[in-house]
C-alpha cells in the first residue's frame, strides 16, 4: 500500500506547474475544412447575457467528446472570452481563473491577454460559424487549455499527460475528418456532403479486436496509422462510386 500511495504521490508531481502556450501552439490559418473543436478562437462573438457584456474573441473550451452528439454539434457550446487582463497575470491571486496567452491571442495583437475561464458560458452552436474563426491550438495547446479549465472548476492540477492521454483519440479523429473532407475537395466533390460517410467509418470495426476506429484511436496510440491506412482505402472505394 504504502508503495502505491508513494506512485500516486510522484504521478500527481507532475501537476506542480500548469503547461503554459508556446507560439507553435498557435495555427492562425485554420482549415475552413477543419471541424469545430476546441481551442478554436472565433472573432466578433457577442456575449451579452454576461453582468459585464462581452464582444470579442472567444476560444473554445469544452472536451472534445463534449461538444457533438455523434458528428452534430452540440446546440450550446462552452467558450470563454479572450481579453487583456485586469491585473498583470504574474500577481494574479489564483492561477486556475486564467490562462495566459501573452500577444499569441487574438493573432495580431499587440497586447498580452488572458483567456477568462471564470466568465465561461455557453452560446448557440450557429454563433460560432468556421468564417469567423481565426486561430486553432495544437494538441498541446489544448492540453494547456483543458488543464486550466479543470483548474479552474476544481482547483485541482491535472498531469498534462493524463488530459493529452484523454483527448488523444478524439483530436486525432477532428484530425482525419479533416483530411478527409480535403480529399473529398481536392477531387471534386463537396467536402461536408459525405460527413455521415466519415461517422460511419469511424463507427466500423478496425484492425484491434473488435474495436471501432473510434474506439482504437482512443486505446491506442499507435492505431491513427492504420486508421490512416483505412481511411484512404474507404475513400476510393466512396470516389469510384
Amino acid at each position: 500500500m504504502a508503495g502505491d500511495e508513494d506512485d500516486d504521490q510522484e504521478r500527481w508531481s507532475e501537476a506542480d506547474a500548469y503547461d503554459v502556450l508556446e507560439d507553435h501552439d498557435v495555427n492562425d490559418e485554420p482549415s475552413p475544412l477543419q471541424p469545430v473543436g476546441p481551442g478554436d478562437v472565433f472573432a466578433d462573438v457577442e456575449l451579452g447575457h454576461l453582468a459585464d457584456p462581452f464582444v470579442g474573441h472567444v476560444i473554445v473550451v469544452g472536451h472534445p467528446c463534449s461538444l457533438r452528439r455523434g458528428i452534430a454539434l452540440q446546440p450550446d457550446l462552452p467558450v470563454a472570452p479572450i481579453a487583456p487582463p485586469g491585473i498583470p497575470t504574474s500577481q494574479h491571486g489564483i492561477a486556475e481563473r486564467v490562462l495566459p496567452v501573452r500577444k499569441l491571442l487574438p493573432p495580431g495583437t499587440d497586447q498580452n491577454h488572458v483567456v477568462q475561464l471564470t466568465r465561461t458560458t455557453t452560446v448557440p452552436s450557429e454563433a460560432l460559424d468556421v468564417g469567423r474563426r481565426v486561430a486553432t491550438l495544437s494538441a498541446a495547446g489544448i492540453v494547456a487549455l483543458q488543464q486550466r479549465v479543470v483548474g479552474n472548476h476544481t482547483r485541482v492540477k491535472v498531469p498534462s499527460g493524463v488530459i493529452a492521454a484523454h483527448i488523444r483519440g478524439p483530436l486525432a479523429e477532428l484530425e482525419l475528418w479533416t483530411d478527409w473532407r480535403d480529399e473529398l475537395e481536392q477531387n471534386g466533390r463537396a467536402p461536408h456532403d459525405h460527413d455521415d460517410d466519415f461517422d460511419a467509418f469511424m463507427a466500423s470495426e478496425s484492425s484491434f479486436a473488435e474495436l471501432s476506429w473510434r474506439a482504437a484511436l482512443a486505446e491506442h496510440e499507435h492505431a491513427r496509422g492504420r486508421a490512416v491506412a483505412a481511411m484512404t482505402d474507404e475513400l476510393a472505394r466512396l470516389l469510384d462510386a
